[in-house]
Parts: C-alpha cells; sequence; structure tokens
C-alpha cells in the first residue's frame, strides 16, 4: 500500500467570540500533516448488505439487515471470513431486530438488537460468539451512536430533540444531558440542518455536523461544551430549506472514538458527485487536528483498527471491503486552554 506525502501545512487557531450557547469558537486552516492513502480491496464473501461496522479485539465486524445472520466476522487485518451469529427471529435467542453496536472504544463487545430494550454483552471464543452479560434499558427514544463508558453509562444521541443523553444502566435513569446547537433559523424542511455523528471516549465526546463543517467538543464526565471547532466552508441553510438533497455538500458522516483520538469521516461532495473521493480527519482528545488523510476511494462507513494501524470500510460496490494502511506522526500533545 503506497503513501504519498504532501506538504507540513501552517494551522492557524483563531479565538473568536461565543455563540448564544456561550461556546468559544476556535477556527482552523489547514492541517499540519497531509497524506494519500491508497485502498486494497476484500471481497466480502457474499454479504449481503453492510449497516453497521466496529473493530473489537482482532476481529473487524459487519452488520448486516437483509440477511438472516446479521453479524458477519473477520480477522484482522488479513480480513477473513471467520463466522457469522445473530440469527434474525424471535427465539430467546434470536435477533428481533438488525444489530447495532455500543461502542467501548474496542474493550468489549456491545450488542443490541436481540431485543429493542436489551444491550448484550457478547465474548468470542473457538470462532463462536457467546452471551456474557445483559443490560436492560428503557429509553424513550431510538438511541443513535452509542457508546458505553465507565462501565456504566450509555452515551447516546437522540435525533428527536437533537439532544445527547447519558443513561445509566445499572439504575435504569437518565444522569444527564446536553441539547447540541440548534440551527437558529427555523428550516421547514425534511432535511435535518443540525444532523450529524456522535463519538466518545473517557475523556472528550464530539459531534460533528453533516451539513457543516463543524464540530462540536464536549467534556465526557460533565458533557459540558468545552467550544466548536470551525473550519472554513458554504452556507447551505437556502439549499436545505429547499430539499434539495443532490446539490447540498456532505461534510462529515461517520466519527470513530479510541482512547486518544477522534477520526471523521469527511466528505467534501454532494451526492451526485462522481469524482471526489472521501476524507478522514484525524483529531486529539484536546481538539488539536493531527492529520488529514486524502483517500483513493469513496467511503461511506468506517472502522478503526489501530493495533494493526488500518481503516476498514464500504463504499459504492458493497461487495468489498476497502483497507486502507496508514500511520499517525510523532506529536507533542498540547493541551489547549480548556
Amino acid at each position: 500500500m503506497k503513501k504519498y506525502f504532501c506538504y507540513f501545512a501552517f494551522v492557524t487557531l483563531l479565538m473568536c467570540s461565543c455563540d448564544s450557547f456561550n461556546k468559544e469558537i476556535r477556527e482552523f486552516e489547514k492541517f499540519p500533516n497531509n497524506l494519500t492513502l491508497i485502498a486494497d480491496s476484500v471481497s466480502t464473501q457474499s454479504l449481503y448488505d453492510n449497516v453497521y461496522l466496529t473493530s473489537y479485539d482482532k476481529y473487524f465486524i459487519v452488520s448486516s439487515f437483509q440477511a438472516d445472520t446479521m453479524l458477519h466476522f473477520y480477522s484482522t487485518p488479513d480480513l477473513k471470513y471467520l463466522f457469522g451469529g445473530a440469527i434474525k427471529g424471535h427465539s430467546s435467542e434470536e435477533f428481533e431486530s438488525y444489530p447495532t453496536f455500543c461502542e467501548s472504544g474496542g474493550k468489549c463487545l456491545y450488542v443490541r438488537g436481540h431485543n429493542p430494550n436489551i444491550i448484550r454483552k457478547y465474548n468470542i471464543f473457538n470462532n463462536q460468539l457467546q452471551y456474557d452479560k445483559e443490560y436492560k434499558i428503557l429509553l424513550k427514544s431510538i438511541p443513535n451512536d452509542m457508546h458505553l463508558l465507565f462501565d456504566s453509562l450509555l452515551y447516546y444521541m437522540d435525533f428527536s430533540d437533537h439532544t445527547i443523553r447519558v443513561y445509566n444502566i445499572k439504575d435504569g435513569k437518565e444522569s444527564f444531558s446536553i441539547p447540541i446547537r440548534k440551527n437558529l433559523k427555523k428550516a421547514e424542511t425534511n432535511m435535518d440542518p443540525d444532523i450529524g455523528c456522535f463519538a466518545a471516549n473517557n475523556v472528550t465526546a464530539m459531534y460533528a455536523y453533516q451539513y457543516r463543517k463543524e464540530i462540536e467538543v464536549y467534556d465526557t464526565k460533565k458533557l459540558s461544551c468545552r467550544f466548536r471547532i470551525k473550519w472554513d466552508y458554504k452556507d447551505q441553510y437556502s439549499l436545505l430549506q429547499a430539499d434539495k438533497v443532490n446539490d447540498v455538500m456532505l461534510h462529515y458522516t461517520d466519527n470513530v472514538a479510541t482512547d486518544n483520538f477522534f477520526y471523521m469521516l469527511y466528505r467534501g461532495y454532494n451526492p451526485k458527485d462522481k469524482a471526489l473521493l472521501s476524507h478522514i480527519e484525524v483529531y486529539d482528545n484536546y481538539g488539536n487536528p493531527i492529520i488529514n488523510y486524502d483517500l483513493d476511494k469513496k467511503v461511506f462507513s468506517l472502522s478503526v483498527d489501530e493495533k494493526n494501524g488500518y481503516f476498514y470500510g464500504f463504499g459504492e460496490n458493497s461487495d468489498y471491503i476497502y483497507r486502507f494502511k496508514y500511520t499517525i506522526p510523532a506529536i507533542r500533545i498540547n493541551k489547549l486552554q480548556q
């Protein structure tokens, strides 16, 4: 796999006034590092579709909705198909709905789908999925972008009212919540101007917008907003209001958190563009831009294998898994003022 080094870019940090939510804005011009990554591809081996991805231990895992077997396990980094699990059905050991992952920084495998109100912890032994623990959750809405942190706190995005919520799985109560920035203009449109993707680790949580090149940065324990990262981009409110789906530029569409970094899948094109490719932006826990990777493929979903140094993702051809070898440059962590 080839990598092409680009010039070192100077980053300008501007300290700006706060908006109505009293959030500091930090504007950046360029990443200090830029690399181009060239993908190779591996056959999915008759996987019908791919809905959600995750990496756990030595496995790359894909959730499939159309197949009767809904979880598919691959070895890493060679992506050899190993086995399938999570049979669709209504018996005690089957899955009533398609599996979604509850991220934990790769430490454990948590899956929701056996029942809409249950999250199960699984182990993998001898290429078999083994049930370990079960947690009942009684939520008011469908959880998106779930992360289980500090052993018992379920962080998730509630898109019904644009709120990040934290639910204690031990006592079955909501611990705290915070609304994300709401668009000041009320859009009479089917396109949600505040839609985005959420990820969190034990230090930081980030919410990245799909239609704005902006990222909200939060303190995970307090769920208080630290600041907003803002890049130069063109406002798209009029296009959203007119429901011009094919003309609206997509910005951030996936977000993966590990212990020390956040990996943002950045599009930078609209749905009708055929020539433009995807990018992966990397930030540290303090909101510093670390490196931008230009990918030679369009990628729509992302999983990060830090142990082996690979990005895995799916693109326009769902018959293949794209694999990108990457390295993160040695950095001197700059703890920006909180």
